[in-house]
């Protein structure tokens, strides 16, 4: 039999990505197909893994120094082309070592005499299992070819860094995103329209900038808009047309990811241990998505934390008001009661037990007092002192005392007269400007401060519907919207009741702010209205308010 008889192996096709083997009955199977299955395969989970994920650090991979080595611990990272790398012992590496043999290839150091180098990760196959299997005419003994493809890594220190194009791009955007806020806040104003212009910017490498305000109305699609032209416009460039400042500007498939940056100086030549450093904040790094569900978990609204302490109220006649706090305050809650005010000018002591210690300015003397004696001023203060006598005879008085001293009558007081009536027991001189003049009259002891208590509160819808509520508390009108309960008394019409309403608009925490006012005390109850931005609006049927309403007694 003559070699002629054996054709020679056909070179191996490149496999190619979108294609997979159709495979059926009577078809011969050679590596080739075999090859294509596999590349097909691996390349789909590659896409979606660059695609989908990105590339960075997923799991461990933690960079640490001891003295001049370098330890990587186990861990997995994607690289750029999607492919998985997994380092499944601690790898250890004398970095001085590293610098001994290639300080000549270093980076000229910063103004500071620091060098840098970095720590990468990288994919690598190695053919292992080789077998001797004939695959020419002419294979001889000993000859083989490797039955088996070890996936395993590339761990090495690098003068510059990997590129790191679309990290640096997509950090970028998401600081776009968060630039990007609902009005009225700080910012320059941002219409609709120059959005995707706006992002466009990020492939030429402009800066950022922002903030940048946008309608409330416009603030969701804004956001929609901003995420359309990155997927569909800016992102496809990456490989080609973008890059950092003084960085490549493609992106290479096999590149490495960064681990870590080392921060050093030289000494003749060598490592300067002490001044190594190291520095893992630019490594990319993938969070899985059950970690995202958790920090951006759709639906959850953060509700206001209850209020620990309460301010008690020091001022007398204050106007009610919402208060603009998202603190809310138990249904019990009080703020108490002002102290009573201070005596003073010729009142001295407590309001309840006050004592005349002078009469308009002037101190005035108590001691020592005794029937038939008279209040008489020495020069500095006023005091008691004897009724005057005249040669034996009695002194006659004259002006607001009438009859001989010792046996007179007052009849007025500073020229205003004086009632002859009785008193009864508890009467006060009361000036009675019908007659003209002082007489014994009952006084009512006055007033104690009144308490502030809640009188109402809980939760009403503006379509009619209520949550939890105390006192009654009901919606009685939409037209305006008015807020009822139980004993409620218009203030116009009865001084004695006036009342505090606190208010504020139940929403979901990412929802506008909006704001409820009071508007006037009508016949049924508190009217209110709702305005957003400062501009009112409408009430709607899936809105709610959280209302707590107080009421004190009649202003001093």
């Amino acid at each position: 039999m003559s070699d002629a008889a054996f054709s020679t192996a056909a070179t191996p096709s490149t496999p190619e990505a979108d294609k997979r083997v159709r495979y059926s009955l009577g078809q011969i199977l050679g590596a080739d197909e075999f090859e294509q299955e596999q590349f097909y395969f691996l390349e789909r989970d590659r896409q979606h893994n660059r695609v989908l994920h990105g590339y960075g650090t997923a799991l461990g991979l933690a960079v640490s120094l001891s003295g001049s080595e370098v330890r990587v611990e186990p861990g997995l990272a994607l690289t750029v082309a999607g492919k998985v790398v997994r380092v499944d012992a601690r790898q250890c590496a004398d970095f001085a070592a590293w610098v001994g043999a290639n300080a000549a290839t270093l980076l000229p150091a910063d103004d500071a005499g620091f060098q840098r180098a970095h720590v990468v990760l990288g994919y690598h196959e190695c053919d292992t299992d080789r077998l001797p299997l004939p695959v020419t005419p002419c294979c001889g003994e000993g000859e083989g070819v490797a039955t088996r493809i070890a996936e395993t890594f590339h761990l090495a220190f690098v003068a510059e860094p990997p590129a790191q194009v679309e990290e640096w791009l997509t950090d970028r955007f998401g600081r776009l995103i968060r630039a990007i806020r609902p009005a009225p806040s700080a910012g320059t104003a941002l219409a609709l329209a120059d959005v995707p212009a706006l992002v466009r910017t990020l492939i030429a490498g402009e800066a950022v900038g922002g903030p940048w305000q946008v309608a409330v109305a416009d603030f969701d699609a804004a956001i929609a808009l901003a995420e359309r032209v990155w997927v569909t416009e800016v992102r496809p460039q990456v490989p080609v047309d973008a890059g950092p400042p003084a960085a490549p500007t493609a992106l290479h498939p096999e590149e490495p990811v960064l681990l870590a940056s080392l921060h050093f100086r030289l000494n003749a030549g060598a490592l300067d241990v002490a001044s190594l450093t190291l520095d893992d904040s630019a490594r990319p790094l993938l969070l899985p998505t059950r970690t995202l569900q958790e920090l951006y978990g759709v639906g959850q609204t953060a509700q206001p934390a209850a209020a620990t302490d309460v301010v008690p109220e020091t001022l007398f006649n204050q106007t009610p008001a919402v208060g603009a706090s998202l603190a809310y305050a138990r249904a019990d809650h009080t703020h108490g009661s002002p102290t009573l005010p201070a005596t003073g000018g010729d009142l001295t002591g407590a309001i309840t037990a006050a004592q005349v210690t002078a009469l308009q300015g002037v101190g005035l003397v108590a001691t020592g007092a005794a029937s038939g004696q008279l209040l008489g001023f020495d020069g500095s203060v006023w005091r008691p002192v004897p009724a005057p006598t005249g040669d034996g005879a009695p002194v006659v008085l004259g002006g607001d005392a009438n009859g001989p001293a010792g046996d007179n009558t007052v009849a007025g007081l500073q020229k205003r007269k004086v009632v002859d009536t009785a008193p009864s027991n508890g009467d006060a001189l009361v000036w009675d400007a019908t007659i003209d003049a002082w007489r014994p009259g009952a006084v009512s002891a006055p007033p104690a401060a009144a308490g502030v208590k809640i009188v109402a509160a809980g939760i009403i819808g503006f379509d009619g519907t209520r949550g939890p509520v105390f006192g009654k508390l009901e919606l009685v009108d939409r037209a305006p919207f008015t807020i009822g309960f139980d004993g409620y008394i218009q203030p116009n019409a009865d001084r004695k009741h006036m009342y505090i309403l606190k208010a504020i608009a139940v929403a979901k925490l990412d929802s506008p702010v909006l704001t409820v006012g009071f508007s006037s005390f009508g016949e049924k109850g508190i009217v209110v209205t709702l305005a957003l931005g400062g501009k009112p609006i409408g009430f709607d049927n899936g809105m709610e308010l959280m209302v707590e309403i107080s009421q004190y007694g009649e202003l001093p």
